[in-house]
């Protein structure tokens, strides 16, 4: 996998039984295990849960705003 090319994801959150489905995605960059997508394709409904997370109390700590469309994933 390198950058420019595009997959989909499925997303496993914390505490949640089912993935999220992101349909498409383009690679931005691949670091060791680390991911870097910029979603392209998502239902609203993962959409929203995906937003649920990243907006929950634990993931506050980070000073930045997260933002759901570029997303750094470990794989």
């Amino acid at each position: 996998m390198r950058a420019g090319d595009f997959v989909k994801v499925h997303l496993w959150l914390e505490g949640e039984e089912a993935f999220i489905d992101i349909r498409l995605a383009e690679v931005r960059r691949v670091h060791g295990h680390w991911i870097a997508v910029e979603v392209i394709q998502v239902s609203p409904n993962d959409r929203m849960r995906l937003k649920r997370f990243i907006d929950a109390p634990a993931a506050m700590h980070i000073k930045e705003p997260a933002l759901i469309d570029h997303l750094l994933i470990r794989a």
